[in-house]
C-alpha cells in the first residue's frame, strides 16, 4: 500500500483526482496509526494548516508536503516546485521572507 498519491484537482464532490503520468500534481502523504504527523512544535495552527482533511473519503485525514511532484510510467519521481512562501532560483529552495529579511537590511 502505498503511502503518497499523485492527487491535486478536485472532482465535482470537492474530492481530490489523481493525476495523470507525467502531470504535475501536489504531493500528498496519508495520515495513520502506521504513517502519523505529530504535528510541528509551538504552533498549532501552522499544523492544522498542512493536514487536509476529506480529501478523498469523508474523514480521511492527509499531509500536504507543499511539493509538486510528476511521476513517468515506471514510477520514477521527479520534484518539480514547491508552493506556498518559497520559490525555486538556481536549484534552491528560497523562502520569500528570506529575501524580505535580506532587503530590509540593504
Amino acid at each position: 500500500k502505498q503511502w503518497y498519491q499523485r492527487r491535486v484537482r478536485a472532482d465535482r464532490r470537492g474530492r481530490c483526482q489523481t493525476v495523470a503520468v507525467n502531470e504535475v500534481g501536489l504531493l500528498i502523504g496519508k495520515m495513520s496509526s502506521s504513517y502519523p504527523f505529530d504535528g510541528y512544535v509551538g504552533d498549532r495552527s501552522i499544523t492544522n494548516k498542512k493536514i487536509l482533511r476529506n480529501v478523498f473519503r469523508e474523514g480521511d485525514s492527509w499531509f500536504n508536503t507543499g511539493d509538486l511532484f510528476k511521476e513517468d510510467e515506471f514510477r520514477n519521481m521527479y520534484f518539480m516546485d514547491r508552493i506556498g512562501d518559497t520559490f525555486r532560483w538556481k536549484g534552491e529552495n528560497v523562502a520569500t521572507t528570506e529575501v524580505a529579511q535580506a532587503i530590509f537590511f540593504i
